[in-house]
Order: structure tokens, then C-alpha cells, then sequence
């Protein structure tokens, strides 16, 4: 969805109330007392009347939306810039658009939408093949001492970026890549790694990582790991896939935020990249694909 075909479906609050109650029915009301899907419009109220026990549902029950004291305009608009670019929006950046002089109120409502992505990329399984492997990522108040890798101060994060094997041809050596997961972990532990692994992956899948001693403990489990020595100048050319990706979301997080998120924010700021690198030639349906994701009846259950 371009600006211009935006600013001519969403210009009033009046259109996003329509557009969202027309959304919602598509996708069917589901009363929160009985569970019942049969419902009867109040117009007047602006809500649904469930013909079973008479429990009322508003426009935005239910949805990411609710409880919101924000015009649902403004949700549409902060989506549609979250989405308008492959890069981010940092909340300052939010703050002005929105004209919110609350930061908690703005951080919050980009949570909230990173966490409608992320429950996209969790439809999404890693694949049968993929390489993994840990980066390291700086925060607010992390850039004290020269320490690097494992044992840093730094967030660490797991890296799992599936690919389909092709000729090999090129410094990839054929693979083509296909979808990118990346989670913050506690510890380089097998007990953080296999937690990750146990969401996404089977005992088929067949997984490339370096010779890093956690993943040796995870070969009961997954046999199909196949170790590399890859540390230094190889690292890039044994795992390329999840070099690139880590390189790319650091590059963001620098130019965007400066390297000043917190710690406890990184999960957020991750799940937005992925979907933007799993969506990566769906560019234009972003802002359509968000929407129906936030707007699901559902939204409680997986919050």
C-alpha cells in the first residue's frame, strides 16, 4: 500500500472505524462469555450483540486494538509508517508524526505492532534446512569494555536462517536463502539453543553451525547437525546466511536507534526485521498483512 492509496482509504477516523468493523465481520465476532460466532450488529453503539447470551463486543475488543484511548487513525497511521519502509522508525521519530508528547504512550503502541509481526513470523517454520549460529548485539549501557563473542556483556541473540540448496555456485555456495528467525537467549547454553530449535524445527531438519560445544549436546535430538569450523575470516563463508542477516539488523540498530535500545526492547526490534526479510517481496502487502494480523479474534490468546 503506497501513501497515496492510503491517504485515500484512511483520511478520517469515520473510513478506519468502517474499514475495521468490516474487517472484523469478514473474519467473524467471537463472543468472549459463550464463544459463540453468532452476532447481531448495534449500529448506534458502534458494538455486536451475541444472539446466544447478549454479551456485547466494541469495535476494538479483542483485537490489539483494545483499550485503546488513541483514535484507531492514528494506529493505522503508525502502522502504515512501520511498514512504508525497509528500514524502522525510531519512537522519537513516532512521537513527531503522531504529535503524542507521551514516549511510554508511543513506545508502547510500537510494541504492540512488532508483536502483531512477530506473530506472523511465528507462522513460519525455519525449514528443514538452515544454518545457526549466535550474534551479539549492543544496547543501552553495553558498550563499556573491549570484550567480544560469547561472554560479552552485549544481548546475545540465536540466529536461525533457513535456505534451499541450489548449484553452487557464488560464495554461498548455492544456498538460496528463504526465511530468517532470530531470538534473544539468556546463555549460549544447549538448554536456551534447544529451546528455540524445539519451535521451529524437526529431527529432519538439517542444521549448520559452527563447532561451538552446545550444539554437539544437541545432536540427540537433532541429528542432523552438521558442524563446521567456522570462527574468524571463514565464519562468513561457512555460515553466510546468518552472517548477513546479523550484519544487516545491526546496521539498522545503528543508524536507526543508535544503539540505545534496551536490552529488554531487542525481542521487539527483531521481530520487526524478520518480518520485513520474510516479507521481503511482499513489500506492498505489508501494511494489508499487519492489519490482519492485529485485528484477529485471536489476539488475546497468543498476547
Amino acid at each position: 500500500m503506497d501513501v497515496f492509496e492510503f491517504a485515500k482509504k484512511f483520511n478520517t477516523e469515520s473510513k478506519c472505524r468502517t474499514y475495521l468493523k468490516e474487517q472484523r465481520e469478514a473474519q467473524g465476532i467471537v463472543c468472549k462469555k459463550c464463544d459463540r460466532n453468532d452476532h447481531f450488529h448495534l449500529s448506534k453503539k458502534s458494538q455486536w450483540q451475541c444472539r446466544n447470551c447478549d454479551y456485547r463486543t466494541t469495535l476494538t475488543s479483542g483485537t490489539v486494538l483494545e483499550n485503546t484511548k488513541l483514535p484507531i487513525q492514528k494506529w493505522f497511521l503508525a502502522m502504515f509508517w512501520m511498514t512504508s519502509s525497509k528500514k524502522s522508525i525510531s519512537t522519537l521519530e513516532m512521537m513527531r508524526k503522531l504529535k503524542i508528547r507521551r514516549f511510554e504512550t508511543v513506545s508502547n503502541l510500537m510494541k504492540k505492532i512488532r508483536l502483531m509481526m512477530n506473530h506472523y513470523n511465528e507462522q513460519l517454520m525455519a525449514g528443514e534446512a538452515c544454518e545457526a549460529d549466535e550474534s551479539f548485539i549492543v544496547t543501552s549501557g553495553s558498550r563499556q569494555g573491549s570484550k567480544r563473542g560469547r561472554g560479552t556483556s552485549q544481548t546475545m541473540v540465536h540466529i536461525l536462517a533457513s535456505y534451499e540448496q541450489k548449484d553452487p555456485t557464488g560464495k554461498k555456495k548455492g544456498k538460496a536463502f528463504k526465511n530468517i528467525k532470530m531470538d534473544v537467549i539468556e546463555n549460549g547454553s544447549s538448554k536456551s539453543i534447544k529451546q528455540v530449535w524445539d519451535g521451529c524445527l524437526t529431527k529432519k531438519s538439517v542444521v549448520t553451525t559452527d563447532s561451538f560445544k552446545s550444539y554437539s549436546t544437541l545432536k540427540n535430538s537433532y541429528p542432523g547437525i552438521q558442524q563446521e569450523h567456522a570462527s574468524g575470516k571463514n565464519a562468513a563463508e561457512k555460515l553466510p546466511w546468518v552472517h548477513i542477516m546479523a550484519s544487516n539488523f545491526k546496521k539498522i540498530n545503528l543508524g536507526i536507534s543508535h544503539n540505545t535500545v534496551l536490552a529488554e526492547n531487542v525481542q521487539y526490534n527483531l521481530d520487526e526485521y524478520c518480518f520485513k526479510t520474510n516479507l521481503r517481496n511482499h513489500i506492498n502487502s505489508w501494511m494489508t498483512i499487519l492489519l490482519a494480523s492485529g485485528i484477529g479474534s485471536l489476539w488475546n490468546a497468543w498476547l
